[in-house]
């Protein structure tokens, strides 16, 4: 596997992950339902933002071979698009193998004619702006969710867990270009430290909030109560 070729694993370490493959189990979330309890129907959506096309970020966008929103537009970082949309697609096969979804490309073909792209920080709704953080994908970003004075971000994959706030040693080993996305992170831990801001990514433990703050010159994460 090139993927964890590249990241220093040994031969034996790779054979071991391949065989051990079969036993993984993919189990989807609740969306729908979620949208349903809430009154919400697929078709009252009229924007979807992706944070960036790994399918863990994108998996609901298309459902058995249909747009799951039908008439959202559906925002994606024009460098995003490029680099897994347009010419051959890149190699997914790790994402295919551990989660058992089907390919970017065949995920994204039923919204093709939905997709909306943007390359310079924009507000898509009244309160709602995208912010260009590439390094994890080349078109990586987060959204900025503002009412008033107060405001908070979905940090998508640039931040995957607190632990990468606070610690400048660590990252996870899935960045496109892990220089660029250090860089993606160092920005965010300025604007996030002892902000008012309340942060979550998709992977933070049960998609909590909670903020960044500082104390006698070390990072600290505080969940929300």
């Amino acid at each position: 596997m090139t993927f964890f070729r590249n990241r220093g694993m040994n031969e034996v370490d790779i054979a071991n992950r391949l065989k051990t493959l079969h036993r993984n189990s993919t189990q989807y979330g609740e969306l729908g339902q979620n949208l349903a309890r809430l009154g919400v129907e697929p078709e009252d959506i009229t924007d979807v933002i992706i944070s960036h096309l790994h399918c863990d970020h994108m998996g609901w966008v298309s459902r058995r071979g249909r747009s799951y929103f039908p008439n959202a537009d559906v925002w994606v970082h024009q460098a995003d698009a490029e680099f897994f949309l347009q010419g051959p697609p890149p190699d997914d096969h790790l994402f295919k193998l551990m989660y058992g979804v089907e390919s970017i490309q065949e995920r994204m073909a039923p919204v093709l004619p939905q997709i909306r792209t943007w390359d310079k920080d924009r507000t898509i709704a009244p309160g709602i702006d995208v912010v260009w953080m590439p390094g994890h994908t080349p078109g990586s970003s987060i959204a900025v969710i503002s009412s008033g004075a107060s405001r908070g971000t979905i940090l998508g994959d640039v931040i995957h867990c607190p632990l990468e706030l606070v610690d400048d040693e660590y990252a996870v080993v899935a960045d496109v270009d892990p220089v660029l996305a250090a860089m993606s992170r160092e920005r965010i831990k300025r604007e996030l430290e002892d902000s008012t801001i309340h942060s979550s990514s998709t992977h933070f433990p049960g998609l909590r909030f909670g903020r960044l703050l500082s104390d006698n010159g070390r990072r600290n994460w505080r969940w929300d109560e």
